[in-house]
């Protein structure tokens, strides 16, 4: 994870960089800390589809639910829009 984020920190504006720590964080099961990179990598791009997925798959570990189905349906809504 350090090197994960360290890659944020030189380049704290890239959306790869930010999606891949989220996704990181969530598979070493920090999902606390995931749902927070991911929701500030979701503000970086304008089209994250990918990223409320796994928003999505998060808060529905955590039993979010409701908040699970908002992701998911921004996800749908992004995607529609192309």
């Amino acid at each position: 994870m350090g090197h994960a984020r360290r890659a944020v920190e030189l380049d704290p504006l890239s959306f790869f960089t930010n999606r891949n720590a989220g996704a990181m964080l969530y598979f070493a099961r920090r999902d606390v800390e995931a749902l927070e990179q991911l929701r500030r990598t979701e503000e970086l791009s304008g089209n994250a589809g990918v990223v409320e997925n796994w928003i999505s798959w998060i808060d529905t570990g955590l039993g979010h639910h409701d908040d699970a189905v908002t992701a998911d349906l921004k996800a749908l809504y992004r995607r529609h829009r192309r």
